[in-house]
């Protein structure tokens, strides 16, 4: 079974952008 939420341009934008965060998020505690 198929998710229309999992098909939606929104969720993966927000999944795109929620990545970004916890990598910048990362790097910057790792940096100080």
């Amino acid at each position: 079974m198929r998710s229309p939420w999992m098909l939606s341009p929104v969720s993966t934008y927000f999944f795109i952008a929620l990545v970004i965060v916890m990598a910048a998020a990362g790097t910057w505690a790792a940096a100080g």
